[in-house]
């Protein structure tokens, strides 16, 4: 009979060592992190944005990842998923100065097609982010 090792092909990557050293009021679980940042990209990040709303949002976002407790459980992955992505979705609305489509701007109100009729790809490598703007074509 084969031992078990021998199917244990995946094993969990290490979890992070931020929720030891955090304090203990501030570490929360999977599911409160997750209910507040919905609400956090709601009210920061959603339809209506501007600068100072998405910075804090973006700040916030550090504190949650910070706070967040690592487990294996499907939960943690998800939610540390979902903060990836908001956090790179806010760092591109920050980086972005119009309003185009669904990223409406309140402080730059006015779409301009010179400058950003083109895509962003966003990158992220050990934790720094790389914004490529596509080459305009003629």
């Amino acid at each position: 009979m084969a031992a078990y090792t021998e199917y244990a092909w995946w094993m969990p990557p290490e979890l992070p060592e931020t929720a030891a050293a955090a304090d203990a009021c501030s570490v929360q679980s999977p599911k409160e992190v997750r209910r507040r940042l919905q609400n956090l990209m709601w009210d920061k990040a959603g339809i209506n944005r501007n600068a100072d709303d998405l910075a804090a949002a973006q700040t916030e976002i550090e504190e949650l990842q910070k706070a967040l407790v690592p487990s294996h459980t499907i939960d943690y992955y998800e939610v540390s998923n979902m903060l990836l992505i908001s956090g790179l979705t806010i760092k591109a609305a920050l980086a972005r100065t119009e309003s185009r489509g669904g990223h409406f701007r309140t402080d730059f109100p006015a779409t301009d097609d010179r400058h950003w009729q083109r895509r962003q790809i966003l990158r992220q490598v050990d934790g720094l982010t790389t914004i490529y703007r596509e080459q305009k074509s003629c």
